[in-house]
C-alpha cells in the first residue's frame, strides 16, 4: 500500500502537462509527399511494363490512376473554393482516361499477345526450349 501512496505522491508533485500544438501543415505536405512518390513509382514502373507488355503493368496503372483520381477527387470535396474544384476535375481527368485505358479488354489483350522470349527462335543451332515429344 505504501507504494501506492508514494506514486501519487510524486505524480502530485509533476507540473501539468504542456498542450502539445500539432504542426498540420506539415503533416499535410508529408503525406502529399508519401501519396506522389507512391503515385509516381505506380505509374511510372506500370507505364513502363505496359510497354514491355507485361501484365503487372496494368495493375500497377489501375491502382495507381484509381488512387490518383481519389485523392483529386479527395482534395476537391475538401476544398471551398469553385475555382480549386474545377482544377481538380479538370486534372482528374488524365488518370481517369489511364483507368479507362487500363481496364480495356483491348489493352489486356495487346499486353498477352507480345512475344514469348522462350519460344523465339534463336540464332544457335540448339532450341532455346528442349523440345518436349
Amino acid at each position: 500500500m505504501s507504494a501506492i501512496s508514494r506514486l501519487s505522491a510524486v505524480y502530485e508533485r509533476r507540473p501539468a502537462p504542456e498542450t502539445v500544438e500539432w504542426k498540420l501543415d506539415m503533416l499535410e505536405q508529408q503525406i502529399d509527399l508519401a501519396v506522389g512518390a507512391t503515385l509516381t513509382v505506380l505509374l511510372g514502373l506500370g507505364g513502363a511494363l505496359i510497354l514491355a507488355r507485361r501484365a503487372h503493368g496494368l495493375t500497377m496503372v489501375t491502382i495507381g490512376a484509381g488512387l490518383a483520381t481519389f485523392a483529386l477527387w479527395g482534395a476537391a470535396a475538401m476544398s471551398t473554393s469553385s475555382g480549386t474544384v474545377l482544377t481538380c476535375v479538370f486534372y482528374s481527368l488524365g488518370p481517369i482516361g489511364a483507368l479507362i485505358a487500363s481496364l480495356l479488354p483491348s489493352s489486356r489483350r495487346w499486353v498477352e499477345s507480345g512475344k514469348n522470349p522462350q519460344l523465339t527462335p534463336s540464332n544457335s543451332p540448339r532450341p532455346a526450349v528442349a523440345p518436349y515429344n
